[in-house]
């Protein structure tokens, strides 16, 4: 049975698992995924099929994702925000994306890095390198307009088929019905 709504997945940290595009095709509703790699683009789709899903995938940046296919009324990503160099501007790209009312759904944590020596120059091109407390993410997401932001703790084993050592949480915000003036109007 299809649904109303025009589920859009933004992107995924490794899109060939295609975790979220394919349980939203299995839900009904219409499922896009994009990444940068066309590797992980091929493999992704090879899952769907081989599942049975019907699943679009389309080559593109998080950080400036197309927009063939918008506005969404969900979009979803799983573990990405931290590996960007530039969050704020993805999460403005992402509410660009959602119809008014749409929900921006973060799947994130707080990951290990123990030897920060490895990657210096890496983590000092990602402001969240690492990930950060759920709360922080919410705020960013009213500092950009969102709404209705909340955080949910995602610890339960059956979620990653091991009980995870580190906080691993979801964090989600509206688009509001209206956007708000622009600041100093």
């Amino acid at each position: 049975m299809q649904r109303d709504l025009s589920w859009g997945l933004v992107t995924e940290c490794s899109v060939s698992r295609n975790i979220g595009a394919m349980r939203m095709a299995e839900l009904g509703h219409t499922a896009v995924g994009i990444d940068l790699s066309e590797e992980m683009l091929a493999a992704a789709q090879r899952k769907a099929e081989g599942f049975g899903l019907p699943v679009t995938f389309r080559l593109g940046d998080a950080e400036e994702p197309p927009r063939d296919g918008a506005p969404y009324d969900v979009i979803l990503e799983r573990h990405v925000i931290w590996t960007l160099p530039q969050p704020r501007e993805a999460v403005r790209a992402w509410q660009g994306l959602l119809k008014p009312g749409g929900l921006l759904v973060l799947i994130e944590g707080i990951f290990e890095m123990s030897d920060r020596t490895v990657y210096p120059k890496l983590e000092a091109q990602l402001p969240l390198y690492g990930g950060r407390p759920g709360e922080e993410l919410a705020a960013l997401l009213e500092e950009e307009g969102f709404i209705q932001t909340a955080v949910r703790p995602l610890m339960d084993a059956a979620l990653w088929l091991e009980t995870p050592t580190r906080p691993r949480f979801m964090v989600t915000g509206r688009r509001p019905l209206a956007d708000a003036p622009a600041k100093g109007s």
